[in-house]
Formats: C-alpha cells, structure tokens, sequence
C-alpha cells in the first residue's frame, strides 16, 4: 500500500490554491469585456494581497496602484470593471473610529468555473452584502447595499468622493432631513458628468 508522509499535504494545498488563483486570472484574463485596468488590479488582488485565511484582499487604492504598475484612478476604474462583471465582490470597510478603511474584494471563484465563453454573459453585479444589509453609514444616514448600488449607478465616476463627502456633511442632518439633503447632494454630483480622462491613465504597466 502506498503511504504519503504528512509533510507533503501542505505542498500538496499550496499546490492547489496556486493552480486555483491560476485558473481564475486565467479566466478574468479571457473576458473581453473585463478592461485592462481591471486585469492588472485583478492580477494583484489574487497573487499578492489575497488572504487564504481570511478569503479576501483588503488592500488601499495606493498599494494596489504600486502593485499593479497604474495609478489610483486607473484602480478605481479597473475595480468597478471586475465588480460589473461578477469577478469580484467588493465590500466597503470602516475602522473603529467610523473612517474608512480599505475595501474587502472577494473573488466569485464559481464564476471562473462557468462553461460559457467568456463575455457570453451579463452576470449581475457581484454584491456580498444582503439587499438590507446596512454597508454605509455617517450621522443619520445609514443606506443598505442596494442603495449604495443605486446611488454608485447613478453619479458613476464620482462615487467615492460624494461619500466621502457625505461622511463630513451628513453629520449636521437629522433623521427628519437627511433623506432630503442626500438626494441634493447625488444630483449635484450627477451634474458632473463624466470627467476627463488624465494624460498619464492610458499607460499601463505590466
């Protein structure tokens, strides 16, 4: 009978947690419609700040724009690609004091085993959080995963910096109001429109 020695069984797991992360880069490389920014993040996320333990990277936007060889805006972008496609569930984090903290990405491995071509399909947006499930909160204001969804839908580029925002001003609302004043506030952010795109954001470093 053939005997294995134990020693080999956590080469064996490594083994197999390398050919997973493989197989998923692989797969998100495949995806026509994921965008370049979005690979290299994607890139990062699974070979040098994914947690095995903890299932899930939690690195700043400036860690991953220096390892992924592309800057902070490029970063915000390539997240909200791998997020739209279903390759990654991204759940906003705050520290003890209520400030923000960086995000948690979750890769969706399942999605890397579909037998549909890649960009075949319109996955729905990869959401962690249940629908009710408070994720934002600042003074009155406590908004539950799907708000936060819709409200990103809707001022798109300039999500993150009407929250943070909001985490300033919503302290001087009440419960009475603060519906009212953060519907002025994502309209006056949805005047934007798109911004324009930085000189320096079409290279990308690999």
């Amino acid at each position: 009978m053939m005997t294995v020695d134990s020693t080999d069984a956590p080469k064996a797991q490594d083994e197999k947690t390398l050919l997973k992360q493989v197989l998923f880069i692989k797969a998100v490389t495949a995806d026509p419609e994921v965008t370049p920014f979005g690979k290299a993040v994607a890139n990062a996320l699974i070979f040098t700040f994914w947690n095995k333990d903890e299932g899930k990277a939690r690195p700043g936007h400036a860690r991953l724009a220096r390892e992924a060889g592309i800057n902070v805006t490029a970063v915000k972008r390539g997240i909200k690609s791998l997020q739209d496609r279903g390759w990654f569930a991204v759940e906003p984090a705050w520290d003890e004091s209520g400030d923000p903290a960086p995000n948690h990405y979750y890769p969706i491995w399942k999605r890397a085993e579909s037998k549909a071509p890649a960009g075949s399909e319109r996955p729905k947006k990869a959401v962690r959080n249940p629908a009710n499930k408070i994720t934002f909160q600042a003074g009155p204001v406590r908004l539950t995963a799907d708000e936060v969804a819709e409200i990103e839908r809707r001022v798109t580029f300039y999500a993150m910096p009407l929250f943070d925002d909001l985490r300033k001003s919503a302290l001087s609302w009440t419960k009475d109001n603060w519906r009212a004043n953060l519907e002025t506030e994502i309209a006056s952010y949805e005047a934007y429109g798109e911004p324009p795109k930085p000189a320096d954001e079409e290279e990308v470093l690999f």
